[in-house]
């Protein structure tokens, strides 16, 4: 089985298609109230969805969905890339493109507005100690792991590996 977790608008073929949103899922639900069997779940894609949940919440997600993937699955995150960000902010024209990604947008409703951001080191880290292997970055997939700013790709796409 292979979960798009927070699919919203990018359902992805031959993956169960889960966000908060019915309109947009196979399966609505609350991503932290899932539940799946340990070692049952091939492959998670996570694009730009779990920096929408408390801090908290989304370290207990990161390690039950460690849990649910079989040996050697392989968990595709994609978050607002901190690094990135901070140095677009210096570019006034930017500035209002960048102050949405870094906050979410915050007008639509609080289920998109972001809880949190991170670099890569401090990311990593957090896999690593959840028991991850770091395998690479992934160039983006459809939807927001591949946005731009200026031309600028500004998401963190990390291969995460069991």
């Amino acid at each position: 089985m292979k979960l798009n977790l927070g699919s919203g608008t990018n359902s992805m073929s031959g993956y169960t298609n889960i966000d908060i949103n019915p309109t947009y899922s196979d399966d609505c639900h609350d991503i932290r109230d899932l539940h799946y069997e340990e070692g049952s779940i091939e492959e998670i894609v996570a694009n730009h969805m779990i920096e929408h949940l408390p801090f908290g919440d989304a370290l207990k997600c990161l390690t039950e969905w460690y849990k649910w993937l079989v040996p050697r699955g392989i968990l595709y995150l994609s978050i607002p890339d901190w690094d990135v960000l901070r140095g677009l902010l210096d570019s006034a024209a930017n500035r209002r493109t960048v102050f949405d990604v870094l906050f979410g947008y915050r007008d639509k409703s609080d289920v998109m507005a972001h809880k949190w951001l991170m670099d890569e080191n401090g990311l990593t880290g957090i896999l690593e100690g959840i028991g991850f292997i770091i395998g690479g970055k992934f160039k983006g997939m459809a939807g927001s792991s591949s946005f731009k700013v200026n031309g600028v790709p500004i998401s963190l796409n990390l291969i995460c590996k069991k």
